[in-house]
């Protein structure tokens, strides 16, 4: 923390000359006594923790939601996530922030160094001109358009090509000479760890193919043409529809696959490739590594969960303990109380709602542990399972799946992780968010934009018996002839994962669904899922930030039904569109029902999740029957292809009724 003496002042309001205003300033002052106090070394994430800091609680959460809104609009110019081989990223990030303390607590950010340096902190001439180089080299190849009769006032268009497109024979003063210099300089000029070919390789191949900043907007146009629902002729023209989280739309490459298995069916040639194929579709849709997991199929989500207790039942004895989320859905709830009932075994709750917060966003709570540090799920060496979902279909929040699964590994190897994650994929890639710490990860991909079916992606070697030997687990929950039309639309699902990385990459589809079905690699597939998910989280972003800031800021009435008080600001990072509340006085169904007279589809009750919104309603002070009168909750569920204009819509419905605010 840089201590200055002078009380910082926008420069609305002082003195815009006076270098010792502005905070960044405190470097260059530091000789000065007078105008720097001094520097202070703290842990901004352990005090953000403790409430009796009334300085720095909850700072850093508040930090890191204002760098994720800035690195999120800025993603699509840098590599934020793991790149593909031979591109790079960026690895660690220079911020100067001012935070402002008053009855709540604002940060603003001044400055995003990337990558950070002790060069470009000290004024050094030569230092400050390689960072301008760095900054003018990427921005000279770009012009702004302002606005205009054009309506391209919020796009970024290329104002220079690329090196390799720029003749050579124009002369030393020529505009491809130039061009070449530019280039030049920039990579002389490019040093620490902002490599050139950020730019050069990754940048330059997307805009090249796109021609333009890739924005919330256009993710949502390219992804609503897919649909055939919100055609104007569909049944959705003119809809918001906003109960994703019940069962999403398909698109076409979904539906055109499943046309195709029912159009012509041949159960022991086509049947079987189609189910084969599909295995090899879903693994690479999740981001699991063929090699080490299995897929297994039922009808649903329910049915796999039934049939994973009935087999894991043979596998424990009444010493044995089980640790189950109260926040599960009632299909990876209910059927593990009956399991453990049969058995005998411990039942231990962990009911997050009772925890404290984590700046990291993970679920943290030990029933009899707070207090002494630890913060994760009660296992212990008698844990044989552990059954969370990834994403709970109330809150909406990510749980922390990557440190989760570490710590319960380290306390006891042999504990088995099941996760629903029904919720979340929708939103997010599994692969990238701690999925390979499951042992069985469980999804419906009706809700995934696909057909009926429930898929279980199972661990070798973790079914009652099995070896680690390839295909063991394919039967693991699987009961029958399977539905091949459903499988054939997970082929088509793949296609649209595909189709929604090549909005700001270039992909061949067919070609590339060919490879990976064939013999591809997780390798071959990764970087295009996350291509994928950023996209979906670009585009989801925006609108859940819209009705979550009217609910946080400006719905007196309104209460927001989340893991922590304050939602936003702890869990922004791992938050999906999934949205939950109730109203003081308005009943829930009342809403919906006004909603739905406006051609606006939302919903109302419990979700299948009366454990977790009662954990919820009993640490608010929220009474449970009152709540029950008035229908439950209502649920906003929001896809990638739900937009502002939308949500805006659904927000002014909603105010117009009267008692709402």
């Amino acid at each position: 923390l840089h201590v200055s003496n002078k009380k910082f002042v926008s420069y609305q309001g002082g003195d815009e000359d006076d270098g010792e205003i502005h905070i960044s300033n405190c470097c260059a002052n530091s000789g000065n006594e007078e105008a720097f106090a001094g520097e202070i070394c703290v842990d901004l994430e352990q005090c953000s923790l403790n409430p009796d800091d009334a300085n720095l609680y909850n700072t850093f959460g508040l930090i890191k939601q204002s760098v994720r809104s800035t690195l999120l609009a800025f993603s699509k110019y840098t590599s934020l996530s793991t790149p593909p081989k031979g591109y790079s990223q960026l690895s660690y990030l220079g911020i100067d922030v001012i935070v402002t303390k008053g009855s709540t607590t604002k940060v603003d950010i001044l400055e995003i160094n990337a990558p950070p340096s002790l060069d470009t902190a000290t004024g050094i001439p030569a230092a400050e001109d390689t960072h301008s180089g760095n900054v003018g080299g990427i921005f000279r190849q770009f012009v702004l358009g302002l606005g205009g009769e054009g309506g391209d006032g919020d796009r970024w268009m290329r104002l220079m090509p690329p090196v390799s497109d720029v003749p050579s024979g124009d002369g030393e003063g020529g505009a491809a000479a130039k061009a070449r210099a530019d280039y030049n300089a920039m990579r002389s000029e490019s040093v620490n760890k902002m490599k050139y070919n950020l730019f050069e390789r990754k940048t330059l191949k997307r805009w090249g193919h796109m021609g333009a900043q890739l924005t919330p907007s256009l993710v949502h146009e390219a992804a609503r043409g897919e649909f055939p629902y919100f055609d104007a002729s569909g049944k959705g023209g003119g809809q918001c529809f906003f109960e994703n989280a019940g069962g999403a739309q398909a698109p076409r490459s979904v539906i055109s696959r499943v046309t195709e298995a029912l159009t012509h069916r041949w159960r022991n040639n086509l049947g079987m490739l189609q189910k084969t194929r599909s295995r090899s579709a879903m693994l690479h849709i999740l981001g699991f590594d063929g090699d080490k997991y299995d897929v297994s199929y039922n009808l649903n989500s329910t049915a796999i969960f039934l049939e994973l207790a009935r087999k894991m039942e043979s596998e424990l004895t009444s010493e044995d303990e089980i640790v189950l989320s109260t926040c599960n859905h009632s299909a990876n709830f209910d059927c593990w109380l009956a399991m453990a009932e049969r058995v005998g075994c411990k039942v231990v709750l962990w009911d997050i709602m009772k925890g404290t917060p984590s700046m990291e966003g993970g679920w943290k709570y030990v029933e009899g542990a707070v207090g002494t540090g630890e913060r994760m799920p009660p296992v212990t060496n008698r844990t044989k399972l552990l059954i969370v979902p990834h994403t709970s279909n109330v809150l909406g929040v990510m749980l922390d799946l990557e440190s989760v699964g570490r710590h319960v590994k380290r306390v006891s190897p042999s504990v088995q992780i099941i996760v629903d994650g029904v919720a979340a994929v929708p939103h997010r890639y599994a692969g990238g968010n701690g999925g390979a710490h499951a042992d069985h990860y469980v999804v419906s991909c009706h809700k995934l934009f696909g057909p009926h079916l429930g898929v279980c992606v199972s661990r070798r070697g973790t079914a009652a018996g099995a070896t680690d030997k390839e295909g063991e687990g394919k039967a693991l929950v699987e009961r029958g002839t399977m539905n091949f039309e459903a499988c054939n639309g997970v082929v088509g699902l793949l296609e649209y994962f595909l189709n929604l990385a090549s909005i700001s990459v270039k992909v061949d589809v067919e070609s590339t669904v060919d490879k990976l079905l064939g013999n591809g690699k997780l390798s071959d597939s990764k970087w295009l899922m996350m291509e994928a998910y950023e996209n979906i989280e670009l585009a989801e972003s925006s609108p859940m930030s819209l009705l979550l800031d009217k609910i946080r800021f400006e719905w007196k009435r309104v209460k927001l039904i989340s893991v922590f008080d304050d939602d936003i600001a702890f869990c922004a990072q791992r938050r999906v569109p999934v949205i939950s509340f109730v109203h003081e006085s308005l009943s829930s169904e009342d809403i919906v029902k006004k909603c739905e007279q406006n051609n606006i589809v939302v919903r109302a009750g419990f979700f299948l999740s009366t454990e977790c919104i009662n954990r919820w309603a009993e640490s608010r002070g929220v009474d449970m029957q009152e709540l029950r009168g008035k229908g439950g909750a209502v649920r906003v569920s929001l896809a990638h292809y739900n937009t502002m204009e939308e949500v805006l819509r659904c927000i002014d419905i909603m105010e117009s009724m009267e008692g709402w605010g």
